[in-house]
């Protein structure tokens, strides 16, 4: 009776509760992160994350709020994803959306349909060139229109805004050197174009918009890389002139886009964990830090854990 008496003030709570608490913590810290209209920068170096913190989001998007009485914390919306690199991986993809499924409590035998429900939330683009790029953004909101008329866009996504730098390096520089001029139009940058296209789907549908970037070169003294990118939203990096811009007398080029948000992406931290008994195997996995700095709050940190089944933040 006394122990029984003990056990009972000892606070406790069931484990489908403790799984809640958890899954509430890492929802908050995206809806902290993010919301309807904000513009993100991923920024890093290759392997550090961008892509398959990218594809978390993209998951958040496309899932239901609930499926049957389980809370998937879902946006219930459509993503559309402008694979310029075509290094989308739609079986690791499904993978880690089977796992996020099954962490969240979805039944084994629902897994395949929900899969497949959100999956149709899900559009992929791959264009060769800036000039694509563009164009294809441009067209996005008339595909709305006639092939995602029943759903929101809650996401545009560009992975990378990198992929045609140097083409389009040479394109602008030649440009100059047979044009005979020292500053193109901003109509000749093709990032400009690209921005412009952006804006203005921005501001008649509001998504949340995410470029990934690679970084190249840090700052001097700082955690943060330099901007390579012209012309380029310029809320977050300390340079004057990006390296496109070197050579010209005349001012800067303001973006028509601008960011909220910039997600600066640490090299990452490989580890090994030991298995918990003798019939599991270690676990391989990566740490990432980022840091976040937003234009109206002060910056925050977070870390993403990558296995080779799941991407959470811990």
């Amino acid at each position: 009776m006394a122990s029984t008496a003990i056990l009972d003030q000892v606070p406790c709570e069931t484990l489908q509760a403790l799984l809640s608490s958890i899954r509430s913590s890492e929802s908050s810290t995206i809806e902290s992160l993010f919301k309807a209209g904000d513009v993100v920068e991923f920024q890093g170096p290759s392997a550090s994350g961008k892509s398959h913190f990218l594809w978390y989001i993209i998951i958040r998007c496309i899932l239901p709020t609930f499926h049957d009485a389980i809370r998937l914390d879902g946006w219930a919306k459509a993503a559309v994803l402008f694979d310029t690199e075509s290094t989308f991986d739609v079986c690791r993809f499904r993978t880690i959306l089977s796992s996020h499924l099954a962490k969240l409590g979805v039944p084994a035998v629902s897994i395949g349909p929900v899969i497949q429900a959100a999956m149709s939330n899900f559009h992929i683009f791959r264009p060769g060139s800036s000039m694509q790029l563009a164009a294809s953004i441009a067209n996005l909101p008339a595909y709305h229109a006639t092939s995602l008329s029943a759903s929101e866009i809650g996401l545009v996504a560009v992975d990378s805004m990198s992929t045609f730098y140097w083409p389009d390096r040479f394109a602008v520089e030649q440009v100059r050197s047979f044009g005979k001029v020292s500053e193109p139009s901003s109509s000749v940058y093709p990032l400009h174009n690209i921005a412009t296209m952006l804006e203005r789907f921005h501001v008649s549908h509001n998504p949340l918009i995410i470029l990934t970037n690679w970084g190249l070169n840090l700052e001097p003294s700082s955690p943060f890389y330099k901007q390579h990118l012209y012309p380029f939203p310029s809320n977050f990096t300390t340079e004057d002139r990006p390296s496109m811009a070197k050579f010209s007398s005349n001012p800067p080029l303001a973006s028509p886009l601008s960011l909220t948000a910039h997600i600066t992406f640490t090299p990452a931290r490989h580890r090994q964990t030991g298995p918990l008994s003798s019939d599991q195997p270690t676990e391989n996995f990566a740490e990432i830090e980022c840091i976040c700095r937003f234009v109206d709050r002060a910056q925050c940190r977070f870390i993403i854990k990558l296995t080779s089944e799941d991407v959470s933040l811990i």
